[in-house]
């Protein structure tokens, strides 16, 4: 009967470590928007005719 009740116990324990790491902070659609525009002024991300390879000829 322990082994079952620490068994139910450390599963339950796990589980809620396992809820609360879920519980982070997603950013808004606004966020990722302005990121966006952040890393395409930065010349982190390509976008448009840049995003071609160079044409030879």
């Amino acid at each position: 009967m322990k082994t079952l009740a620490t068994a139910v116990i450390l599963s339950m324990t796990m589980a809620a470590g396992a809820q609360a790491a879920d519980l982070g902070a997603e950013p808004t659609r606004a966020q990722v928007q302005a990121d966006l525009a952040q890393a395409k002024n930065d010349g982190v991300v390509t976008f448009g005719n840049l995003d071609y390879p160079p044409q030879h000829g």
